[in-house]
């Protein structure tokens, strides 16, 4: 990996390293609270803007993710909690509530265990770290197939040629030379000197060159609307 992502104190305590990017989020956001990190396992709140970004370019950024703990709800909160990002992630992607997230993190997690076998509650970073990755990878699969999902739903512009009924205004001039069929519309429905009113229609012509040309099947008929 390109950089270290989980830190492990000698008592048990383990931190979650965020990126520059991630430390924004979290303050912008005040998503939680944000530590810098020294090599000696202490570690300082981060209480204002000039203070993050003294740190992010001093030092190590971290939120807390808790001891180390041989209980297996416990190991599972603190599996689920390494990846808050994540879970942030997923809320804006799927629109979903943080516990709907955080359970399909759990649900990552237990397919983890499947593949690398159990964790033995001791201090390993090397097993955060590949869980951290792994948890990422998920993440992006997912991210993936929303997107595609998403992209497939969108429509692209199409058109299509009707009769519709308007009531023109204009000058007496405009009109009379519209009535005497000398006038020219365009340039009063460009100037928008008219209301829709009255019956309007798709042709079948129309209808069946829209199946022809979108793919669609549609019944071929004239389709009338009143506006």
């Amino acid at each position: 990996m390109n950089r270290k992502t989980i830190k492990v104190n000698k008592d048990g305590f383990v931190w979650r390293i965020v990126s520059k990017k991630e430390a924004q989020f979290i303050w912008e956001h005040q998503l939680m609270e944000l530590y810098i990190l020294y090599d000696d396992d202490s570690e300082g709140l981060i209480e204002s803007k000039d203070a993050l970004e003294q740190a992010l370019q001093d030092g190590i950024v971290g939120i807390e993710v808790g001891h180390l703990t041989g209980s297996e709800s416990d190991y599972l909160l603190n599996l689920q909690e390494i990846s808050t990002q994540t879970a942030l992630r997923i809320t804006d992607l799927l629109d979903c509530s943080r516990q709907e997230a955080f359970k399909i993190i759990q649900d990552w997690t237990s397919e983890f265990g499947d593949i690398y076998g159990p964790y033995q509650y001791a201090e390993n970073n090397d097993y955060y770290e590949l869980l951290d990755h792994f948890i990422e990878e998920k993440f992006e699969l997912l991210a993936k197939k929303y997107n595609s999902v998403a992209s497939s739903d969108i429509e692209h512009e199409r058109s299509v040629w009707l009769r519709a009924g308007i009531v023109l205004s204009g000058t007496k001039k405009e009109i009379d030379a519209i009535v005497s069929g000398d006038g020219n519309i365009k340039n009063l429905l460009d100037k928008q000197q008219f209301k829709f009113q009255g019956d309007s229609y798709i042709p079948e012509c129309s209808v069946e060159e829209y199946n022809r040309q979108y793919n669609t099947d549609f019944n071929v008929n004239e389709i009338s609307y009143n506006l």
